[in-house]
C-alpha cells in the first residue's frame, strides 16, 4: 500500500489572531498577553504538523458501500458521493504528537490548557492547508474537490473510522508514520486530528449542507432540509 505525506514546516503563529481567536486584546492582562506569547513560540519550537494520505481505486460500487481494495466502508453518502469516481483519497491530519504531548504538561493549569489547545488548533489548520495544497496539485490536477468526514453526519458513523484507518494501512489502530491512534470510541489521538475522504466533486459538496446542528461554531454552509 502506498501512501504520501503532507509535512509543512511549523509557521509562527499570528500572535494578534490568535489573541483574537481567544478573545483577547489591549485590555487584556498583559501577564495573560506575554504568556500567550511564550506559550506560542515553546509551540512553534516543537510543532511538527503532518497529514498521510493515499490515493486509493474504487474496486467497487453499491448502493449503499464503497469497496477500496479489502477495506469496505459502509454508507450510502459515502456510495452517492463515489458513485462518478474513479478514484479517492482517504485522509488523516494532525497537529502533531509533540504538541500533543507538549499541551499535556498543562493538565493542572486550567487557563494555560485552554490557550495551549487554541495553539494546537493552529497548527492543526496548517497540517490540513498542507495536505489540500498537496491534493490540490498532485492528485487532482485543478479538478474541483470536497471532503466528507466520517462521525459528522448519521449516514456515514464515526465508528467508519476503522476502515479509514485501514484504508491507509493502520496497524492496530495506530497510523506508525504520523503517530495518529483511534480509541475504542473511534475519536482520535491526538485530538486536534481529522480524517476524511478527498473525492472529485463540480457541485461544491460541504458535510454542513446536511447537518441540521444550527450552534456548530464551524459551520461552512447553511443546512439544507430536505
Amino acid at each position: 500500500m502506498q501512501y504520501r505525506i503532507a509535512s509543512p514546516k511549523a509557521e509562527p503563529l499570528q500572535i494578534g489572531t490568535l489573541l483574537e481567536k481567544l478573545h483577547m486584546n489591549e485590555e487584556s492582562d498583559p501577564e495573560d498577553i506575554e504568556r500567550v506569547g511564550q506559550l506560542a513560540g515553546e509551540a512553534q519550537a516543537l510543532a511538527k504538523p503532518r497529514a498521510m494520505y493515499r490515493v486509493a481505486p474504487i474496486d467497487e460500487h453499491g448502493e449503499d458501500f464503497v469497496r477500496l481494495g479489502e477495506v469496505r466502508f459502509s454508507s450510502a453518502l459515502v456510495a452517492e458521493n463515489l458513485k462518478d469516481c474513479g478514484i479517492c483519497v482517504p485522509y488523516v491530519a494532525t497537529c502533531g504528537t509533540e504538541l500533543a504531548a507538549w499541551a499535556d504538561g498543562f493538565r493542572d493549569d486550567f487557563l494555560a490548557q485552554f490557550w495551549a489547545d487554541a495553539i494546537m488548533l493552529e497548527y492543526h489548520a496548517q497540517a490540513v492547508q498542507a495536505l489540500n495544497r498537496e491534493v490540490a496539485q498532485e492528485v487532482f490536477g485543478g479538478r474541483k474537490y470536497a471532503s466528507m468526514n466520517p462521525g459528522s453526519l448519521p449516514v456515514w458513523p464515526i465508528s467508519e473510522q476503522v476502515a479509514l484507518f485501514r484504508a491507509l494501512g493502520a496497524e492496530d489502530g495506530l497510523l506508525r508514520p504520523i503517530g495518529v491512534r483511534l480509541k475504542k470510541s473511534f475519536l482520535m489521538v491526538p485530538e486536534k486530528s481529522v480524517s476524511g475522504i478527498f473525492f472529485t466533486n463540480e457541485t461544491g459538496y460541504v458535510n454542513c449542507r446536511l447537518c441540521p446542528k444550527a450552534s456548530c461554531p464551524n459551520r461552512r454552509a447553511p443546512y439544507q432540509e430536505g
